[in-house]
């Protein structure tokens, strides 16, 4: 018999053995959402061998543009992290994601994907809402105040149903940026903005009535019993969906970092939003205001020392801003006061308009990928404990997706929202792979953040 006690593997070469190497190191230690596939970003500096030895790995890949900024591409691997208990990252407002939870044919894809046909006539438009209305006894017409956002808003319907609240549905694109095709149709009540933090049960259980008339898959999700249970085992009662806006994101469109936080008490509130994939796939960011902040400040430290030579003129300009980048970068709290504004006030050009830093995102398992029937469960504890998320469409047709706030339908419990004091940055896993992304793709023309869940 051969005595093979002191035969060795032969060593793989060159840069697929480092692939090999790195990729087996980030599975080991990567954070990613339970439940997800882990998603790395490619860099573009890397050797196509290098790259290569990646995509044996792979269960997909998503070219990323949105409104002009090409984000370059993700690579989700086949490896999808075991399902945990949902409640230590409910409490945290970190991403929780159900995937699969729904046969995606019970969410009425086609009829998704062809109401956003019927957005771009605002007399199919209308015609569309009185025949939907009445399924729930609501009359319709066109609203005929002037629309609040005329670059954006398309088209307003007012709902009326004797002794309950004014609703209201409105078409808008995603941005006003020209050649915007991903719209959204929200479903609310009251004026805007004054009434967008609105607490009024009543009011909250119309809107959820209208929402199920409209917006096709939306009556199946409120009546899941499967989601039901999840939902009111995070929130100590029975949940109320509510609040809800179709998504069409398109290739080259999505939505900027936002949240859906209001400045409120909890009990009460709005807990969260649940997001549901209808058809396509949609690729996000998402991460608590708590880990955003301290990706940020990981960021703007590399640049203050040098990092990214290629980027210093981008984000840090002149002396003053490299003066208030400073401050900052000494102070998460400070970057969760910015992060919070509407458009992520002075970091909006890091975390909306930065290649690197959202490649940087992903490979720290901060992202994932959406696909039909999967529930992601976006959390909220309040204002400065809340759930940041960033989106794009990884389809090469338009997707359909709904959006519902999450509320208590009898509110039973204060919780904590309670932010520790944050500490320094984290140290940032790409570090493995040398110098790549030095300053590559750094930044693009890009316009405000997207309002609303």
């Amino acid at each position: 018999m051969k005595d093979t006690s002191e035969e060795q593997t032969p060593d793989i070469p060159g840069d697929r053995a480092q692939a090999k190497q790195w990729l087996g190191e980030l599975l080991a230690e990567t954070q990613s959402c339970p439940g997800a596939r882990v998603v790395l970003a490619l860099d573009p500096e890397d050797s196509a061998e290098f790259t290569d030895t990646l995509r044996e790995e792979a269960h997909g890949e998503h070219a990323l543009l949105r409104r002009g900024t090409d984000y370059g591409s993700w690579l989700e691997l086949r490896t999808r992290l075991e399902p945990s208990d949902p409640e230590p990252r409910f409490s945290a407002a970190e991403p929780i994601l159900f995937p699969g939870h729904f046969d995606p044919a019970t969410l009425a894809p086609e009829a998704g994907l062809k109401l956003l046909k019927t957005l771009a006539d605002p007399d199919a438009f209308l015609a569309w809402g009185e025949t939907q209305g009445s399924r729930k006894d609501f009359s319709c017409k066109a609203d005929s105040d002037p629309l609040q956002n005329p670059g954006a808003d398309r088209c307003k319907l007012i709902f009326e149903k004797p002794g309950t609240a004014r609703t209201w549905a409105k078409a808008s694109m995603l941005s006003e940026l020209p050649g915007e095709t991903s719209m959204r149709l929200r479903v609310s009540a009251g004026r805007e903005p004054e009434d967008e933090g609105n607490r009024d049960l009543p009011t909250h259980r119309t809107v959820a009535e209208l929402g199920e008339a409209l917006l096709p898959g939306m009556q199946a999700i409120a009546q899941d019993p499967g989601l039901t249970k999840k939902l009111t085992q995070l929130l100590g009662g029975a949940p109320l969906l509510t609040q809800p806006i179709a998504y069409w994101n398109t290739p080259g469109g999505g939505a900027l970092f936002h949240h859906d936080a209001f400045k409120e008490e909890l009990k009460g509130g709005q807990r969260g939003v649940c997001f549901v994939q209808a058809s396509g796939r949609t690729a996000w960011l998402a991460l608590s205001t708590e880990a955003l902040a301290h990706e940020v400040q990981a960021f703007l430290r590399g640049l203050l020392t040098g990092e990214w030579p290629d980027l210093e003129e981008l984000f840090l300009g002149d002396a003053t801003t490299k003066s208030t980048m400073l401050c900052l970068a000494s102070d998460p709290e400070s970057i969760i006061d910015q992060l919070i504004l509407p458009g992520c006030g002075q970091l909006a050009g890091i975390v909306n308009q930065s290649p690197t830093f959202t490649a940087l995102l992903a490979d720290q398992g901060h992202a994932l990928v959406l696909e039909p029937g999967d529930v992601l469960l976006l959390p909220n504890q309040g204002l400065r404990k809340t759930l940041m998320h960033s989106v794009f469409c990884a389809s090469d047709e338009a997707t359909y997706g709904l959006s519902m706030a999450i509320r208590e339908s009898q509110p039973v419990r204060k919780v904590d929202q309670t932010v520790h004091r944050l500490g320094g940055g984290r140290k940032r896993r790409h570090s493995g792979r040398g110098q790549s992304r030095q300053g590559k793709s750094g930044g693009g023309k890009s316009s405000g953040n997207n309002s609303g869940h």
